[in-house]
């Protein structure tokens, strides 16, 4: 206990992340959305910079709607998880209570989460759609943009992974496509992520002594 008190040590843990969006109310899942991170900002592990929708686990569905049910949650939450695909392994990282950062992804596979939830505040009956779309990309650019810098500038081994910075170089290139939707990019409203960028762009600015 008196070697470093404040510091949580904490397991390394591999695979991809997982996200589990369900819409929760009296108990049941209304509607529930599940997407992968392919990149994520850092590399080693953090938030979404390359997501794809996919289809709902059957098992994870079920863990994660049980765990809210427990609780008694109403309304929208996050389940999120470390998933690693070649030996099946699952591990639980949190629940969050709140819409989570990549809505994007749920709604661009046409999933108005803000708006069921909003019908039912208003006592009407949401219109969700029974599925959606699977195999939807979305991307966070600026997100990107930081990621690759930080690969550069930083460590790219962490635990069991390695990347190559020339090979992840290339991924940024090619990981423009057209079929990608980019987020926050809006084309009513283009500036807060032209602003966005340039700060990715740019770098954290050095401070100045005094």
């Amino acid at each position: 206990p008196e070697f470093l008190p404040n510091v949580l040590l904490q397991e390394y843990v591999g695979g991809d992340g997982l996200l589990f969006g369900a819409l929760m109310d009296g108990g049941s899942a209304l509607s529930v959305f599940q997407h992968r991170r392919l990149k994520e900002l850092p590399a080693t592990g953090g938030v979404g910079v390359l997501l794809e929708s996919e289809e709902p686990d059957p098992a994870i569905a079920a863990s994660a709607v049980n765990i809210l049910r427990a609780i008694g949650w109403n309304g929208i939450c996050c389940v999120e998880f470390r998933h690693d695909r070649a030996t099946g392994d699952l591990w639980l990282l949190e629940v969050n209570g709140r819409y989570w950062g990549s809505l994007t992804s749920a709604m661009a596979c046409g999933l108005d989460y803000p708006w069921y939830q909003w019908q039912l505040a208003h006592g009407v009956t949401p219109g969700i759609p029974a599925g959606y779309k699977r195999g939807v990309r979305v991307r966070w650019i600026a997100g990107d943009v930081a990621r690759l810098r930080g690969l550069w500038h930083g460590s790219a081994n962490a635990g069991a992974r390695a990347f190559s910075k020339w090979r992840e170089t290339i991924r940024f290139v090619t990981d423009f496509n057209p079929g990608t939707h980019a987020a926050p990019w809006s084309a009513s409203d283009p500036l807060p992520a032209m602003q966005e960028l340039w700060y990715a762009v740019r770098g954290p600015r050095k401070r100045t002594p005094a």
